[in-house]
């Protein structure tokens, strides 16, 4: 049995009473702080640095793909709907279906948020991965995966990239500079679209953990994830809006399958693994429905 355990999560509402936890099933618990938070899966994909790391499903993907000695815990901490997630300069004339042959920022290709924005531009739009040069400031947290040829690099910010016409559009995600304007004006009515389409949320982070913890210690493992999921139920009471988007943040196998299910689907498509998830149940190290 470990002497301690160490957990890295972002401070959100759901994850305050796991950070309140003194310990888990007999070894004492460790928060280690990175921030932000992405910066801590190059680490937990590389060395499984530590036992427990919140983590892209995109970085998850694609490190199965590599045989890493990783499992998810079916517990969601970040994710949302992504027609939002995609900006251009004020005034700019651009249309989604015209983006085809033209240069996409985002800040590395294999970021989850630009994953589902390039599953939502070849669905809807006919914009397919390779229809497009992506722009990326940063490499993949997979050490064993090399970006498509199609995906170049700079070393300038996708924002002034994008106000100096040297890019077309750029995937910013949560909190793009208040000059940028949403590709899609009509985010909100796409979103709710997309829900009533495939019944879910899409995912963007999870919950990583090393095999040995799933394997050797299920009891410290279960009361980890036992408290993650009272901390999500707990805030989900606490901030229940009927007017809002629905929620991507749940926990339950039966509840993030499909969405891990798509994911999977377009890391493939996307080239960001190379062989299909037969079995998207494997991928959990618990198995609650």
């Amino acid at each position: 049995m470990p002497h301690q355990i160490s957990v890295v999560t972002g401070d959100y509402p759901h994850t305050a009473r796991l950070k309140s936890t003194s310990g888990f099933a007999g070894p004492a618990a460790t928060f280690p702080l990175v921030s932000p938070i992405h910066e801590a899966f190059d680490d937990m994909v590389r060395s499984q640095r530590y036992d427990v790391c919140e983590m892209a499903i995109g970085a998850f993907l694609q490190a199965h793909a590599a045989g890493k000695p990783l499992l998810l815990l079916p517990a969601v901490m970040v994710g949302g709907f992504h027609y939002k997630s995609i900006y251009v300069a004020p005034g700019a004339p651009v249309v989604a279906a015209e983006l085809k042959g033209k240069r996409i920022g985002v800040r590395s290709y294999s970021q989850t948020t630009g994953l589902w924005a390039r599953g939502w531009l070849s669905a809807d739009y006919g914009v397919t991965p390779g229809s497009v040069t992506w722009v990326t400031t940063e490499g993949s947290h997979s050490d064993a995966y090399q970006d498509p040829p199609n995906v170049v690099r700079t070393e300038n910010s996708l924002a002034d990239e994008l106000r100096s016409g040297q890019i077309s559009a750029a995937i910013l995600g949560a909190a793009p500079p208040k000059d940028l304007v949403p590709l899609i004006p009509d985010w909100e009515a796409k979103s709710l679209a997309w829900y009533a389409r495939y019944g879910m949320v899409p995912i963007n982070h999870m919950v990583a953990v090393t095999r040995d913890l799933a394997e050797e210690h299920a009891d410290v493992l279960n009361a980890v994830y036992q408290s993650m999921a009272d901390g999500i139920a707990e805030a989900a009471a606490q901030s229940a809006d009927p007017g809002a988007l629905p929620s991507a943040i749940r926990c339950g196998l039966s509840n993030v399958r499909e969405a891990v299910r798509l994911a999977a689907d377009y890391a493939l498509e996307q080239g960001l693994i190379s062989a299909p998830v037969e079995d998207v149940d494997s991928l959990f190290a618990i198995k609650d429905e």
